[in-house]
């Protein structure tokens, strides 16, 4: 008989992810930035060159971190801390972080590439480009049809109605409502 897994479906397990995001943006674990993916706050590289010739694995080197996030940044740190099914050297990541993303401070940290790679587990290419949009304001991001996307980058009233938390929070809480799709 076959194992049985802790969800029986992607839906519920996004919906776990969805509230875990919440548990940790209200506990000042993760923090929501626009244009941010997933970045460690401080000096040192997200990932160290021997964390990735290591291939350590990434539940460990993302845990007790402060994170400054995108939504899915925010995703993929709650997918990786449930299911720990992931080593740095999965994602494509490099000795000298030479394919990590830069974000606005200068800190490395991981990118849309990284991220989308993992998070396809559980997310539909459709489901994370409408999330996205969702979060940024905009509808630039590809893998949902053109009305879907703008009627998701207004999804938050053009980001008048919330500052970034909160909008990680509702997007989150759509999820949810939703039983694992977000519907903008």
């Amino acid at each position: 008989m076959p194992k049985k897994t802790e969800f029986e479906t992607k839906a519920e397990a996004r919906v776990a992810i969805a509230k875990d995001v919440i548990k940790w943006v209200k506990t000042g674990r993760l923090y929501a930035n626009k244009g941010s993916y997933v970045e460690y706050d401080d000096e040192e590289w997200l990932i160290t060159d021997q964390q990735v010739k290591d291939s350590a694995d990434l539940k460990t080197v993302l845990s007790d971190k402060k994170c400054s996030v995108c939504a899915l940044g925010a995703c993929f740190v709650a997918t990786v801390d449930r299911f720990n099914k992931i080593g740095c050297d999965d994602l494509g990541i490099h000795v000298h972080s030479e394919n990590l993303d830069y974000g606005p401070s200068g800190v490395a940290g991981l990118g849309d590439s990284h991220l989308r790679k993992y998070l396809h587990k559980y997310f539909s290419e459709s489901q994370l480009s409408l999330i996205e949009c969702a979060f940024e304001c905009s509808p630039s991001f590809s893998g949902a049809s053109a009305s879907n996307r703008l009627k998701a980058s207004d999804y938050s009233e053009s980001g008048n109605k919330y500052d970034e938390d909160e909008l990680l929070i509702a997007i989150m809480r759509n999820i949810i409502k939703n039983k694992g799709t977000f519907k903008p």
